[in-house]
């Protein structure tokens, strides 16, 4: 049998174990692994997406048909009407409505009124950083859509150190962690229970100009883009698609057109592509 280690000889083996233990972190090795792993097990696991989920993407054929972005709110209004006849269960206009239209204050109106009908619609609330090391701010929807939207959301994603979009946090917000994840908010109004809260924090605690984050998730993509099923916003607004397609579905609407860059790089799309946010959520 291997002989006893003197005590000596203990305590060399945990001063190298120790020291291999602090190198490892050190040098994020460890941190490296676990996201090789973490990307490895997302290409093994694929799985079909959703058949409940369902996305109107702002593609390339689509901008060719209204013309450049932002478009007019009137279409959004109309695309809205729409679906309301095929009754989805809820609608994510994962688009940022933050300023009035000063042009068109009528189409302004005709927008908020679809939102407020449908009854189901939840919007955006976007983090930004202004300007570089600034204080993070809190972008809504102009008053006159929120108030008719059911509900909002956040819609910030994580970056990790090499770039890529493998983390989010389920509650975020601008003094406190208050606004839930957008498809924490679709996945209630859609009447599906998401037990997650987030943690109690000391109000006394907080400072009102700091981005406060709570429930970390790994996002768990089922695939590369593409993936899940998804028609062109014109197409949608030609009325070209199978009646009952949206029918009980939760919809998502967003940006797809790789020239407008609302796209981030993850490990299912290659480290030279990138999934669209609308996608992503």
């Amino acid at each position: 049998t291997p002989r006893d280690l003197a005590p000596l000889e203990r305590l060399v083996l945990a001063a190298l174990l120790g020291g291999l233990a602090a190198l490892l972190l050190y040098q994020g090795w460890l941190w490296r692994w676990d996201r090789l792993l973490y990307d490895a097990q997302l290409q093994l696991l694929a799985e079909p997406a959703s058949e409940e989920i369902v996305i109107i993407g702002i593609d390339e054929q689509s901008l060719a048909e209204f013309g450049r972005w932002p478009w007019q709110r009137d279409i959004h209004a109309e695309l809205l009407d729409r679906l309301a006849q095929e009754k989805p269960r809820v609608i994510a206009l994962d688009i940022i409505f933050a300023e009035p239209d000063q042009a068109n204050p009528r189409g302004d109106r005709r927008l908020a009124a679809a939102i407020g009908r449908n009854g189901n619609v939840v919007l955006p609330v976007l983090m930004e950083q202004r300007r570089q090391g600034g204080i993070p701010a809190e972008t809504l929807p102009y008053p006159l859509f929120a108030e008719q939207a059911v509900a909002m959301g956040h819609v910030h994603v994580e970056l990790d150190p090499d770039g890529i979009a493998r983390r989010m946090y389920l509650y975020e917000g601008l003094g406190g962690s208050y606004w839930p994840h957008l498809t924490m908010v679709m996945m209630q109004v859609a009447g599906i229970a998401v037990p997650i809260y987030p943690e109690t924090i000391d109000e006394g605690k907080t400072s009102p100009g700091v981005w406060y984050r709570d429930r970390q998730l790994l996002i768990p993509y089922t695939g590369p883009p593409g993936n899940f099923p998804q028609l062109s916003y014109e197409q949608v607004l030609r009325g070209d698609y199978i009646p009952g397609t949206f029918t009980d579905k939760l919809v998502l609407v967003g940006v797809t057109a790789a020239g407008l860059g609302d796209a981030l790089p993850t490990p299912v799309s290659g480290y030279s592509h990138s999934m669209p946010g609308v996608e992503i959520n």
